[in-house]
């Protein structure tokens, strides 16, 4: 599926975007385009990977599959977080999203008239794929932050939104910080979200217990809201420590 495809995978200059540079190398693709805040990130990354097959020129882009990988966190609630720091972190959470699909699907339709167009003699080949890595903190919560609960609500929102338009997923890694079991590694996430592209699967949920804590938000609002709580209040008694 990723044999020739051009990628582009934003934050892939470190954690789970560096995996996921690393497994669409190994799985095929044709190149990885390397976007990260930090240049020498990138390119260091982009040195690492194998030989890739020769990108053949074109008079535009053009993007088989996108990655938005890009995240930041703001620890923080309603007192403590500038109107500044919210601005950054919607922006780089949420509207860089809504940048790269306004970019990227204009592309996709435009690669798709030109297939079907008479006298075409380029292959039909799969619409682009498009992959948002919010957190399991947009299914469930982040507890210290309200900006980053915020924010990545928003994205897996923006997630579900384009789904029904195009081929868009949401891939919503665990880790301790979002009061989940256990930190999976970013190879564990990456290799996954490979598997759930070739899947045609639209939510990503490498740890096995976002599903099941999911699942308990949504069958009973209050009972899940009193656990957080508690959550909240261990989390709080140990950080003054």
């Amino acid at each position: 599926m990723f044999t020739g495809k051009l990628c582009v995978v934003t934050g892939g200059g470190s954690g789970i975007g560096k995996s996921l540079c690393e497994e669409l190398a190994k799985a095929g693709a044709g190149g990885v385009y390397v976007v990260d805040i930090t240049r020498e990130s990138a390119q260091k990354v982009a040195a690492s990977l194998p030989s890739l097959a020769t990108l053949q020129p074109n008079n535009y882009f053009r993007c088989d599959f996108g990655v938005a990988d890009a995240g930041i966190m703001t620890m923080g609630g309603v007192d403590d977080v500038s109107n500044e720091q919210w601005e950054k972190i919607w922006n780089v959470n949420v509207m860089s999203h809504v940048f790269a699909a306004r970019h990227l699907f204009p592309l996709w339709r435009s690669h798709k008239n030109r297939q079907s167009s008479p006298g075409s003699t380029e292959s039909k080949e799969e619409e682009g794929v498009f992959v948002i890595t919010a957190s399991a903190a947009g299914l469930l919560m982040q507890i210290g932050s309200l900006p980053y609960h915020v924010t990545k609500h928003a994205a897996v929102s923006v997630a579900d939104w384009l789904a029904v338009t195009t081929m868009t997923m949401d891939t919503a890694p665990g880790g301790g910080s979002a009061g989940l079991d256990g930190v999976l590694s970013p190879g564990d996430v990456a290799m996954e979200t490979i598997q759930a592209i070739e899947r045609r699967q639209f939510l990503v949920l490498p740890h096995p217990k976002v599903k099941k804590y999911f699942e308990r938000k949504a069958s009973d609002y209050d009972r899940w809201l009193n656990g957080m709580r508690r959550v909240h209040k261990h989390f709080f008694s140990q950080s003054k420590l």
